[in-house]
C-alpha cells in the first residue's frame, strides 16, 4: 500500500488516519505522515494529534499513543478524552485509573468514559464513588450506573437509580427491561415490556426476546419476533439463540438458512450451540459456511474442539491463526488447562504477548474451577495487582475445597466485598449446616440480591423447615424463577404431587424447570404421563423431562407409548435420544415382557451396552 499523502493536504491527512485499519499500517502511516508533513506542526495542532491517538486506540497501540500524546504541546480536553478511552479500550484498566487521576479537570465524557471502566471491570464500589462526586450528570452517566448495578446484581439498586433519574428516555427504560432480563426476572420484564414502557423499539423487543429464550419460552420468542414490525440483525440473532437456548438445534439451522443477512455472532451462536450438544460434526459444518473467517469464528471453532476433548484439533487451529487476539489466547489458555495440561497453560500465558487482568484472571480462575486450590494461590500471589474478580475466585475455590474456615478468613481479608462475595460465604455456611451463621451473614448484608434470598430460602427446604421457607418466600422483594422452583420442589418433597400441582398453578410463570420438577413429583404414576403431554403443549421438553415421562411409562406398564415417546422426542421436539433414554425403553419392554424386542433394541441402539442395560433386561 502506498501511503504517500499526495499535496499533503490536511483532508488527506485524515482521511488516511481514519482509514488506517492495523497497527502496523498505523506505524506505517505515521512514519510516512512524519517524513512527508511538518509534524512539528502537528503536535501543536491537537485535532490532528487527537487523530493519531484514536488511530493507535482502534488498532490496540496504547503505548504508541500515548507518545502522541506526550509530544503534543497544546493539549484540549478531547486529547485527555482520546487518551483515556484508548487505555480503556485496550482494556488497561490500571493505567486508565492512574491517567484519570492525573488529569487537570475531568470534562463529562471522561467521567463518564471511566464510570463504564469501573463497571466493566466489576469495581462497583469505585463506579458509586465516582458517580456521586460527578459535579454533572447526564444522561449517559445515569444509564450506565443502572447497567453496572444491574450487572452486578443489584436489581433493587438498579431500580432505585432509575426512579431517581432526572430524564428518563427510551434508552433509560430498555436498560431497567434488560437489568430485569439479565438477572432472570421475567415476571418484571414482561410487566414493564407490555404495561410500563411507553413505546417501543427494536431494542425494546430484542431485549425481551432474549429474556423469553433465556427462560426456555422460545414459542412466546417465536410470537414476539414475527409480530415486529421490522426487524434487525440483533433481532434475529436474538431468536437464533432463543433457539439454540431451547436445544431446537433444527429449528436454530433452519432460521440461520433463511436470515436475510448472517453475521459473525449469528454463526457462532450455531457452532457453539452444537458443540455445547457434543455434535462436532455439525459445529463444523456450520464453521465451514462462514464465506470469511474471523478471530471470533476461528476461536469459537477451538473452543469446540476443546470442550469436545479435541486439544491437538484446537491447537492445530491456534497454530493456524495469522491474527490472534486476548480472546484466542484466552481460549486455547483454557483448553489446556481443562484437559489438564497445566505446563502447556503456562508456556501459552508466559507466551502472550499482552497480559491484562482478564488473563491473570482467567488462568486463575481455570485452575480454581479445576480443583487446584494450590496452584490458583500460587498464581494469585504472583498477580502484579487483583481486582474483586480475582478476589472472589479465590473465595469460591476456597469454598468448593470445602475450606470453610480458610473462606472465612478470606473473606474478612477482601479490601472490597461485593456481592458476589456476600453471597459465595453466605452458601458455604447455609450449604454446610451452619443455618445460625448463614442467617447472621444475611441480615448483616449491606445489599441483597434475589441470589441471596434464594439462598436462605433452600436452606430452610433443605431442612424441610417448610414454615420457615413460607415466611420467607413471603417477604422477598422480588421472587425470580429459581425462587417459585424451590418453593414448588419444597411442596412436592412435603407435600406429595396434590400439594405441589395446587402450588405449580399458582405460580405466574412455569418454566420448563417447574414442569420437570413437577413431573418429578409425580413420579413413575399415570399422572406424569398427563401432566407431560399437557407440558409439552407449553413448552419444549428437554432431555430431563423426556427421561421422567419414560420412566413412568416403563414402571406403569406403557411401554408401546415410551416407544412412540422416543420417536417423537427426536423428530418432533429435535431432542436427540441418549443412552439414558434407551435404557427407560429397554426397561419399558422388558417389563412388560418383551425381552426379544428389549434383546434386539440393545443389540441395535448407537450405544455399547454395559451392566446397566443387562439390568435392565431383567426388568428390575
Amino acid at each position: 500500500m502506498n501511503l504517500a499523502i499526495a499535496g499533503d493536504t490536511r483532508k488527506e491527512i485524515l482521511h488516511a488516519i481514519e482509514a488506517c485499519q492495523d497497527l502496523p499500517q498505523a506505524r506505517e502511516l505515521h512514519a510516512c505522515l512524519a517524513s512527508s508533513v511538518d509534524l512539528r506542526a502537528a503536535d501543536g495542532d491537537p485535532f490532528l494529534s487527537n487523530k493519531l491517538i484514536q488511530m493507535y486506540a482502534s488498532c490496540r497501540g496504547a503505548d504508541l499513543a500515548r507518545e502522541v500524546f506526550d509530544s503534543t504541546r497544546h493539549k484540549d480536553f478531547y486529547t485527555w478524552d482520546s487518551m483515556l478511552s484508548c487505555y480503556t479500550r485496550n482494556g488497561d484498566f490500571q493505567q486508565a485509573r492512574l491517567f484519570f487521576a492525573a488529569m487537570p479537570e475531568a470534562s463529562i465524557v471522561s467521567c463518564n468514559t471511566m464510570l463504564a471502566a469501573f463497571a466493566k471491570a466489576g469495581e462497583l464500589d469505585l463506579a458509586r464513588d465516582l458517580f456521586d462526586r460527578m459535579p454533572e450528570k447526564d444522561i449517559i452517566s445515569w444509564t450506565t450506573i443502572l447497567a453496572a448495578n444491574a450487572r452486578a446484581g443489584f436489581l433493587d439498586r438498579s431500580c432505585e437509580v432509575f426512579a431517581q433519574m432526572p430524564l428518563v428516555n427510551l434508552v433509560s427504560w430498555n436498560s431497567i427491561l434488560t437489568a430485569n432480563t439479565q438477572l432472570g426476572d421475567l415476571l418484571s420484564a414482561i410487566e414493564i415490556f407490555h404495561d410500563l414502557i411507553p413505546e417501543r423499539n427494536l431494542v425494546s423487543s430484542t431485549a425481551m426476546i432474549a429474556a423469553l429464550g433465556q427462560a426456555g419460552r422460545l414459542d412466546a420468542a417465536k410470537k414476539l419476533f414475527d409480530e415486529m414490525p421490522f426487524r434487525d440483525l440483533v433481532s434475529w440473532t436474538a431468536v437464533l439463540a432463543a433457539y439454540c437456548q431451547s436445544r431446537n438445534l433444527s429449528g436454530a439451522t433452519w432460521l440461520l438458512d433463511r436470515m436475510p443477512e448472517r453475521n459473525v455472532v449469528a454463526w457462532t451462536t450455531v457452532i457453539n450451540a452444537f458443540a455445547q450438544e457434543g455434535n462436532l460434526e455439525e459445529a463444523e459444518r456450520v464453521f465451514r459456511e462462514i464465506p470469511v473467517q474471523t478471530p471470533v469464528s476461528l476461536t469459537v471453532m477451538l473452543t469446540a474442539y476443546a470442550v469436545n476433548g479435541h486439544l491437538d484439533l484446537a491447537k492445530d487451529l491456534f497454530d493456524g491463526m495469522k491474527e490472534r487476539d486476548l480472546v484466542a489466547w484466552n481460549a486455547m489458555l483454557t483448553a489446556f488447562v481443562e484437559s489438564n495440561s497445566f505446563e502447556d497453560a503456562r508456556r501459552t500465558f508466559d507466551s502472550v504477548p499482552e497480559r491484562s487482568i482478564e488473563s491473570w484472571n482467567l488462568l486463575l480462575e481455570a485452575f480454581a474451577t479445576t480443583g487446584h486450590l494450590e496452584m490458583a494461590r500460587r498464581h494469585f500471589s504472583q498477580m502484579p495487582h487483583g481486582n474483586q474478580t480475582s478476589w472472589n475466585t479465590m473465595l469460591l475455590a476456597s469454598v468448593r475445597a470445602g475450606d470453610l474456615e480458610q473462606s472465612q478468613c478470606l473473606f474478612e481479608q477482601m479490601p472490597h466485598r461485593d456481592t458476589t462475595s456476600w453471597n459465595t460465604i453466605l452458601a458455604a455456611h447455609a450449604t454446610s449446616g451452619d443455618d445460625n451463621r448463614a442467617l447472621a451473614l444475611f441480615h448483616s448484608m449491606p445489599q441483597r440480591n434475589p441470589q441471596s434470598w434464594n439462598a436462605i430460602l433452600a436452606m430452610h427446604c433443605s431442612n424441610r423447615d417448610i414454615d420457615a421457607a413460607r415466611s420467607l418466600f413471603a417477604a422477598m422483594p422480588c421472587r425470580d424463577a429459581i425462587a417459585w422452583n424451590t418453593m414448588l420442589a419444597a411442596h412436592a418433597q412435603m407435600g406429595g404431587p396434590n400439594r405441589a400441582k395446587k402450588f405449580f398453578d399458582a405460580m405466574p410463570d412455569q418454566t420448563l424447570a417447574s414442569w420437570a420438577t413437577l413431573l418429578c413429583a409425580y413420579g413413575h404414576t399415570d399422572g406424569a404421563v398427563a401432566l407431560f403431554d399437557l407440558a409439552k403443549c407449553t413448552v419444549s421438553p428437554d432431555a430431563v423431562c423426556w427421561v421422567l415421562v419414560l420412566n413412568a411409562c416403563s414402571h406403569s406398564g406403557r411401554c408401546f407409548l415410551a416407544g412412540s415417546y422416543l420417536r417423537s422426542m427426536a423428530y418432533d421436539f429435535a431432542v436427540r435420544p441418549t443412552k439414558q433414554h434407551y435404557n427407560c425403553i429397554v426397561d419399558a419392554l422388558a417389563r412388560g415382557g418383551y425381552v426379544a424386542e428389549a434383546h434386539e433394541l440393545v443389540a441395535e441402539m448407537p450405544f455399547v451396552p454395559d451392566s446397566l442395560e443387562w439390568t435392565c433386561l431383567r426388568g428390575d
